[in-house]
């Protein structure tokens, strides 16, 4: 399991507050799971689970899974057998997220179908009182990445690049995995390798699409300039992009056959229960926790003292209330007051 650091806050009209996330995190999981569930714009989401903060080492923190169902249901078989059945119940892809409030702190766990940052960031919008249409305070989440130092000077720097490979979901239009750049040309190599393989995947009516340059056997070494060139040219942010998987002699640490993935690498992370496949929430939760605060030594925990907060009353109304909840508009979300 791979766990991605951030900083987290509650913002009052765009500025950060020291207004107590948890209490956001517990009037989510205290609704009705038909309140709970919210589509966003890659699909419906839903906070499914929460630890007791009884449980928790430190009474504010919080644990729970932010859950996305999945449009494309996989067939369930049987080894050995022709066997393909469809899957009746809806399947949903889960994320295990460590939430530490006295320091903004978010420990996310990263899956290639489920739940990431901006969606976690969007879906708890919605539970709060940002209505454009009228002169009240806006409340809105905001969501940061803790930064490391990027790999891409020590690829630059090899004198032996052996892969690069590249895996992003199929889309309707691969602008989105361009940098700013690279969409303004024309003649960009990127941009027709990326079209070749997502129209392949659409033929194959595959959900994920994928494209590899390796050096193979011969002696001849790939031009390490080149390649961070081809790196820069996509959009290491868009959603839509899985991996950007280098593997590579790192000169700097002298480790042959490094494999480094650009997605995420410049994210502060750890890898944690490698090779153990469990999957129940309070197992789960209950190993990050203890990891995060054993060998993982709290890293990244002092990185949210660089913003400034300013201070908000925690009594402060910044949920929408709900009106009726059997009642629903014609998107099928509850009917909400906003005071």
């Amino acid at each position: 399991m791979r766990l991605l650091y951030y900083n987290i806050f509650i913002c009052k009209n765009g500025e950060k507050t020291d207004y107590p996330i948890e209490k956001i995190i517990d009037f989510i999981a205290t609704r009705d799971a038909k309140i709970k569930l919210r589509n966003l714009r890659n699909g419906d989401y839903s906070l499914t689970q929460m630890r007791e903060p009884t449980q928790e080492r430190e009474t504010r923190n919080r644990s729970f899974w932010i859950s996305r169902y999945r449009d494309k249901k996989p067939l369930a078989g049987t080894k050995g057998t022709d066997e393909a059945e469809p899957i009746e119940k809806d399947v949903l892809e889960t994320s295990n997220c460590l939430l530490i409030p006295g320091k903004n702190f978010l420990a996310m766990e990263y899956s290639h179908l489920g739940c990431r940052a901006k969606s976690l960031e969007q879906y708890i919008n919605k539970f709060l009182l940002n209505n454009i249409n009228d002169d009240s305070d806006k409340w809105t989440v905001e969501i940061i990445e803790i930064r490391k130092k990027s790999s891409i000077d020590d690829i630059q720097s090899s004198s032996n690049i052996k892969s690069i490979t590249v895996e992003f979901v199929v889309t309707e239009n691969t602008e989105c995995l361009l940098s700013s750049n690279e969409i303004k040309n024309d003649d960009s190599v990127i941009r027709t390798v990326l079209n070749s393989s997502n129209e392949t995947a659409k033929i194959m009516h595959g959900n994920m699409a994928c494209f590899s340059i390796k050096k193979g056997k011969i002696r001849k070494q790939m031009d390490p300039f080149e390649v961070v060139k081809i790196l820069k040219t996509l959009n290491w942010d868009a959603e839509e992009i899985q991996t950007i998987k280098v593997i590579f002699d790192n000169p700097r640490t002298g480790k042959k056959n490094d494999s480094v993935d650009l997605k995420h690498d410049s994210q502060l992370q750890d890898e944690i229960l490698i090779g153990d496949n469990s999957n129940g929430f309070e197992y789960l939760a209950r190993e990050i926790s203890n990891f995060y605060y054993g060998d993982g030594n709290r890293k990244g925990l002092s990185n949210s003292n660089q913003y400034n907060k300013i201070a908000v009353n925690s009594t402060t109304k910044i949920v929408r209330e709900i009106l009726d909840e059997k009642k629903a508009e014609g998107n099928g979300e509850p009917i909400y007051i906003n005071n």
